[in-house]
């Protein structure tokens, strides 16, 4: 109701009975023969539809692209875009922010920061927990890190915010 159309469906029952492996597949904990093909089956339509989709062969077995579509994704790599993409087609803000001395994209940081400036939270005014609770929902922060991951958005937010006093 809320998000765009999806870019492809693939209804899984009528996938599985197309193939021949309808009736009993076995249980979600332990599934039969006939399940895992199916499993397989559809694993392998959601593969060949995302490569569809993305305009890319993979090769399953290395994990990257196969052939001259390697030389391409290594050249998208380099110019780093700006935005995530999402399976509704719209583009999410990203920012690489420097934490512990590595780089680290953040998905949706300069939205959030946005949000959080027109609300008037200053990041002297203790926003630390709350800031980072919106920031989770997008990125994950490795467990044991989260102090320096806090320091390093809170440091962002603090540039961001005196640029947006200033202008």
């Amino acid at each position: 109701m809320y998000s765009g159309k999806p870019a492809a469906e693939i209804v899984v029952t009528d996938l599985i009975a197309g193939n021949g492996l309808g009736g009993d597949l076995g249980s979600a904990r332990r599934l039969n023969g006939s399940g895992s093909e199916a499993v397989d089956l559809v694993a392998e339509r959601i593969a060949q539809t995302a490569d569809e989709l993305l305009g890319v062969k993979w090769d399953r077995r290395r994990g990257r692209p196969a052939g001259a579509a390697r030389a391409e994704t290594i050249a998208k790599e380099e110019t780093e875009a700006k935005v995530a993409s999402c399976a509704c087609g719209s583009g999410i803000p990203i920012q690489k922010v420097s934490v512990n001395g590595k780089e680290v994209t953040f998905i949706a940081l300069p939205l959030i920061f946005e949000q959080f400036h027109q609300q008037g939270k200053s990041p002297a005014g203790g926003v630390a927990e709350e800031l980072m609770n919106v920031v989770k929902i997008y990125t994950p922060i490795p467990e044991g890190e989260e102090e320096t991951y806090t320091e390093a958005v809170l440091r962002e937010y603090a540039a961001f915010y005196r640029q947006k006093e200033e202008n």
